[in-house]
């Protein structure tokens, strides 16, 4: 193809084709959700893949579609980028048991947005030393995701919303120290297997659900570790469904926990710094049907003299009766006739005579 003139002509004429056929070409990064990506992509029953070959040299010069990296293998593949269309997320059958790789290129230092969002049915990632930044839903609700390399990812800066969700292998108590924003759902329903999990002190953004499992599925955990320094709030759904084997302290600079924090999860035992402010609605809560025997929180501290501000259905109604909730002496009748507290008023005790 000599020049760019008919180079828009062939994309123009394989935008008609694939949309003719069900397929999904975004030309801008104002992305449609999930559902609308995927849809009529199973009805496409054949397609043009000649220009799946795209080198990088094409791809600088604008030659050709960029139908990936030179990495990826296996399976029918072609989300595609030119200089005029952005996206094109086209996989002939989307619940194929074959797996895609995919390998940064040596000197990338961005995954683009949405650049398999739903796309294949099962994925293995392998991350490098030089990616600073893994774009929003770069690998967002891919079913059976493998992501390797992510400790060794030793310049990577910020992960994007649900951009790693689903990657099951990846060890949450081993993140790069480099990481200093961690959007929503980044790492949701992920690293089920992780030991602990650890948000490394460099982090000054987590987003909702950024380490919560949106399935609704417990996963277990020794211990959660949050280091960072600059962070005055646990953010909506940030762990919902982890259960850890551990007390938690909330850091003296967190002053919100935020509604659903640790919704369905759970720890051992629960102490309350003078330095929160608020507890949001059911930030410690769980479902109504859950059985008793899914939380072992055995007590919970309160620091302050002057209560932070409550809300309804703090922890789960399974263990009201049974949650021991201590109190500071000389605010022991405050604490006693707050609205949200009446539930525990029976097992309220002064801070004097915890053991």
């Amino acid at each position: 193809m000599d020049s760019i003139e008919e180079l828009k002509q062939e994309l123009e004429l394989q935008k008609t084709a694939i949309e003719s056929k069900g397929g999904v070409v975004q030309t801008t990064y104002t992305h449609p959700s999930p559902s609308e990506i995927t849809a009529g992509i199973n009805s496409i029953d054949t397609a043009n893949l000649s220009l799946a070959t795209a080198s990088v040299t094409d791809v600088k010069y604008g030659k050709t579609f960029y139908a990936g990296n030179t990495n990826l293998k296996t399976g029918t593949y072609a989300p595609q980028e030119s200089q005029i269309f952005n996206d094109l997320y086209f996989f002939e059958n989307p619940t194929s048991t074959d797996t895609y790789y995919y390998t940064p290129e040596p000197d990338q230092t961005t995954v683009r947005p949405y650049l398999f969002c739903t796309s294949p049915h099962k994925m293995n990632v392998t991350l490098t030393s030089t990616l600073e930044e893994i774009g929003d839903y770069a690998f967002g609700y891919i079913d059976d995701l493998t992501v390797n390399g992510l400790t060794s990812a030793t310049n990577l800066t910020t992960v994007g919303e649900y951009s790693l969700m689903n990657a099951s292998n990846i060890d949450l108590g081993n993140l790069p120290s480099s990481i200093t924003t961690i959007k929503a759902g980044a790492f949701a329903n992920a690293g089920a297997n992780s030991t602990n999990i650890v948000v490394p002190a460099g982090v000054t953004t987590t987003g909702e659900y950024a380490f919560g499992n949106q399935n609704e599925i417990r996963s277990y955990h020794n211990n959660f570790y949050f280091y960072p320094t600059t962070i005055t709030r646990l953010e909506k759904y940030l762990i919902a469904y982890r259960v850890f084997d551990c007390d938690f302290t909330p850091p003296s600079t967190i002053k919100v926990i935020g509604q659903s924090f640790n919704y369905g999860g759970g720890f051992n035992n629960i102490v309350i710094p003078a330095t929160i402010e608020e507890m949001e609605v059911y930030c410690f809560f769980a479902n109504s049907a859950d059985a008793e025997e899914l939380f072992h929180l055995e007590t919970v501290t309160f620091l302050s003299p002057d209560p932070p501000q409550l809300h309804f259905s703090l922890f789960p109604n399974q263990l009201v009766g049974k949650l021991k909730v201590y109190v500071p002496d000389e605010s022991f009748d405050e604490y006693y006739n707050l609205t949200f507290m009446q539930l525990y008023r029976s097992t309220m005790y002064p801070l004097s005579q915890k053991e």
